[in-house]
């Protein structure tokens, strides 16, 4: 969200006195928090006001959220398998959208390709086909996704510039991100042990990467001409990581130490701080969606 936002946030229910705010005072985002909305077709009429609406609860008239068709920002937390019966196609500004993971979202993506962002909490599909025409997309965040086994699919997106895959203990071969040419920011983390990472040496325009899980080496990160930031969550088999020192671009390293990692993180660190990098400054920048779209 835009830190200089003007919020209105609305609980329980949409009384007269929250109408008439609506209705004369301006606003940026419209937060309908905890309670139960099956009265939001009396924001209809004022649906060229809302262009981001945040919704929280139950009993939701989605029929009506369907009509708000001048929404740019769309974040949904209902609970991950909940029922959603809103049309995404008639929200033809929708550029971002934040949500949980819902029943019936599977064939409800497939014709978005405005959307820029996408953030997808409990994803239960096994590859990327719920996405596939979103030729747009820019910043793909996928959390919880223990189903999701195959990349297939995400050479589509040649605009992507952030990919996050989280707790994808299925997904055996990460290859195809190699497909993304625009590329700048990967995290992956807890995927399948026996993934071969050496095929991400050949991302050519990444700048930042995060690694979690167990994996056999991080050799392949010393071809990374480009890298500037790196996190690791790592429990590697050869802790070899000297080559840290070596990658001309370099501008940051995060990691707690292991026993067998052959490098400590205050040393890197001190490296990095005399070649004019602050860590303590950089430990709070990088690629996240707001800075991908102020």
């Amino acid at each position: 969200m835009w830190n200089d936002s003007l919020y209105v946030v609305v609980k329980d229910r949409l009384s007269e006195e929250v109408i008439d705010y609506i209705a004369h005072k301006p606003f940026d985002v419209l937060s309908l928090s905890h309670g139960k909305w099956h009265d939001v077709s009396r924001l209809i009429k004022y649906k060229d006001k809302i262009t981001e609406l945040n919704i929280r609860g139950d009993d939701i008239d989605w029929q009506s959220i369907s009509e708000l068709s001048y929404i740019e920002r769309l974040f949904i937390d209902i609970g991950a398998g909940s029922k959603c019966d809103l049309a995404l196609n008639k929200l033809t500004h929708l550029k971002h959208l934040n949500s949980d993971w819902c029943k019936g979202f599977e064939h409800n993506l497939k014709n978005l390709d405005n959307l820029k962002s996408v953030v997808i909490r409990g994803y239960k599909k096994e590859d990327f086909n719920s996405f596939e025409k979103m030729v747009s997309l820019e910043f793909l965040e996928l959390v919880g996704t223990r189903t999701l086994s195959s990349l297939d699919a995400i050479n589509n997106f040649k605009k992507l510039r952030y990919l996050e895959i989280g707790n994808c203990g299925k997904l055996a071969n990460v290859s195809a991100a190699i497909d993304l040419p625009k590329l700048e920011s990967l995290w992956l983390d807890k995927c399948k042990v026996d993934n071969d990472y050496s095929v991400l040496s050949n991302l050519s325009s990444i700048n930042e990467i995060f690694i979690g899980g167990a994996m056999q080496d991080l050799r392949w990160l010393k071809n990374l001409k480009t890298l500037t930031r790196l996190r690791l969550d790592c429990k590697l088999e050869d802790g070899e990581l000297d080559f840290l020192y070596d990658m001309p671009n370099l501008k940051f390293v995060l990691f707690n130490n292991k026993r067998n990692f052959s490098v400590k993180i205050k040393d890197i660190q001190k490296h990095l701080e005399a070649k004019g990098h602050n860590q303590a400054e950089l430990r709070m920048t990088g690629l996240t969606f707001d800075e991908a779209f102020k």
